[in-house]
């Protein structure tokens, strides 16, 4: 669980930051500002890679998170460069990271 523990922290983290990115911010704004795009990306990025080092324990655990889902978009974002679907992106940060963050948030 300890090392779960800094894999949630680095989610939580990245999910406030994320918030703090899109404070204020309809869709239209960001996909037309690069730089809040490219932050929101890497952070997924970082969820997507602490949610594949969570032990298998963990997400057994926590089976309501689609927790292969949650590392495959770190996969997609990351191998499909040059084709991310900002409006997937949008969609996830807005519907699924309020879910992903209120059941972690009982481990930090």
């Amino acid at each position: 669980m300890d090392n779960d523990k800094a894999y949630i922290f680095h989610i939580l983290d990245e999910i406030e930051n994320i918030e703090k990115f899109l404070t204020g911010i309809e869709f239209d704004n960001f996909v037309n500002d690069t730089k809040t795009t490219k932050a929101v990306e890497r952070s997924l990025e970082i969820i997507g890679e602490a949610a594949k080092n969570l032990s298998e324990e963990f997400k057994e655990n926590n089976k309501e998170i689609p927790w292969r889902d949650v590392a495959g978009l770190r996969d997609k974002i990351i191998h499909h460069y040059f084709d991310v679907d900002y409006q997937t992106i949008w969609d996830i940060v807005q519907r699924n990271l309020p879910e992903l963050k209120e059941t972690l948030i009982k481990y930090k």
